[in-house]
């Protein structure tokens, strides 16, 4: 199975880490350095799972996820796990609170990334 991820990132040297691992996992994805940029791509494209960093130049990924569950479309119901460098767990039931069903800090790491996209697909596919 295909695995297709959208990454939203800001942040150019994790975006650099993070093409190359999941890459090297086989995945196919897109990134998107900005809030409105990602949701642009989520009406266009469906995806299994998005990974959308906490701190973005111009929305919150909180803002992100509660956006992305009121569209309707492609992506609607599509899981979303949250990046970030803060593993406070106000942080981790922010992301709860607004839609996101994982967490994971950053830097991503192969064994997490892996287990996190297994768990979720179990559920939601």
């Amino acid at each position: 199975m295909t695995i297709c991820v959208l990454l939203i990132e800001d942040d150019e040297i994790a975006n650099i880490y993070n093409r190359r691992l999941l890459k090297e996992l086989g995945y196919i994805f897109t990134i998107a350095r900005t809030g409105k940029g990602a949701l642009k791509l989520l009406k266009q494209q469906k995806y299994d799972i998005i990974f959308c960093d906490l701190g973005l130049p111009d929305m919150t990924g909180f803002e992100v996820a509660r956006r992305m569950l009121r569209q309707k479309g492609l992506n609607k119901n599509t899981p979303i796990c949250a990046l970030t460098v803060h593993g406070a767990d106000e942080y981790r039931k922010r992301a709860l609170l607004s839609g996101m069903i994982s967490f994971l800090k950053k830097p991503l790491h192969e064994k997490d990334c892996v287990a996190t996209v297994k768990e979720i697909l179990k559920i939601y596919h």
